[in-house]
């Protein structure tokens, strides 16, 4: 009976041994599997960071480009506009008394906002004014080396072009490169009224023999004749005695023409929709100045003028 005791108590102590030892390697086995999740975590998330980082630098550098675009588009189209008041505008009004006054308030009021382009409409002054422009306005650290050398201003063909050339600074070296260049650009013809680029070759012929009408600052139809009795007619008479009552389309006064107001000898004066001056005679220059040569093509939308174009 003794001996069949001792041999049960054996064969527990075995089975709780066997058990025990279970229970450790399972235990081992979790530890190992719980460390290697964390190796994995360690080097899946900062490799998700990096390609996440690859990914949004194309982005980064389209959105300054994008912006630095925007304000050489502004600063050209300005220039274009100040480019007329400085060639064309300001040799009138500076020529004499009778210049000035016969510019209409909205000419007047680009000669005043001429002011903060003038010292640039010059292609190495244009050029460094935009790369100053640029930069405040992309606002991006990684930019470096803006310049705008290869700015022109008027050279060819009344042309404004602003070309800015950078380099955007990457915030790793990819592939031995560390930056990338770049450059923005906008070509616009100044607004100054004149003859652009000739045409091509086989256009030649046909801009040659292009038939020229002429048109006033507010006409509805063209003309075939500059001295039109409708265009001359854009002249209104009025009394001398009323036209200090009377508004311009801008609701600006009338004021004596410098060139034939000296000379008034009648109650009757002329007057412009969009002119500032009354005038004595309507043979005056500063209203045959209203009319303008353009071509036929331009303007045939408007029609042909019933008096001169023999349409009645």
């Amino acid at each position: 009976m003794l001996s069949y005791f001792k041999k049960l108590f054996h064969q527990q102590s075995y089975v709780t041994s066997a058990l025990q030892a279970s229970d450790q390697k399972g235990c081992g086995k979790r530890a190992y599997q719980k460390a290697s999740v964390t190796v994995e975590a360690a080097f899946v998330f900062p490799m998700f960071l990096f390609l996440m980082i690859i990914l949004l630098i194309p982005l980064r550098i389209m959105r300054a480009q994008r912006r630095m675009q925007a304000v050489v588009e502004s600063v050209c189209k300005d220039c274009c506009q100040y480019a007329y008041a400085k060639y064309t505008l300001l040799p009138l009004a500076s020529s004499s008394l009778d210049g000035i006054f016969n510019l209409d308030s909205q000419e007047m009021e680009v000669l005043k906002k001429m002011g903060e382009y003038l010292p640039y409409l010059e292609g190495a002054a244009l050029g460094e004014f935009s790369a100053m422009r640029a930069r405040d306005a992309a606002q991006d650290r990684h930019i470096e080396g803006i310049h705008g050398l290869k700015t022109s201003c008027m050279r060819e063909n009344n042309m404004i072009v602003i070309r800015l050339d950078y380099q955007y600074h990457l915030p790793f070296s990819v592939f031995g490169k560390t930056s990338v260049n770049q450059f923005v650009v906008s070509s616009r013809r100044a607004w100054v009224g004149k003859d652009g680029m000739e045409l091509p070759i086989e256009g030649a012929k046909k801009e040659e023999n292009e038939e020229m009408v002429y048109v006033g600052r507010t006409s509805t139809r063209y003309h075939l004749s500059p001295n039109c009795h409708y265009l001359a007619n854009d002249a209104r008479a009025v009394s001398i005695f009323e036209v200090g009552n009377l508004r311009n389309k801008s609701g600006g006064k009338y004021h004596a023409c410098a060139r034939c107001g000296a000379a008034l000898g009648s109650s009757t004066v002329y007057i412009m929709p969009s002119g500032t001056t009354y005038h004595s005679s309507l043979s005056c220059s500063a209203i045959t100045a209203y009319v303008r040569k353009v071509k036929k093509s331009e303007v045939e939308y408007l029609g042909v003028c019933s008096y001169c174009g023999g349409v009645h």
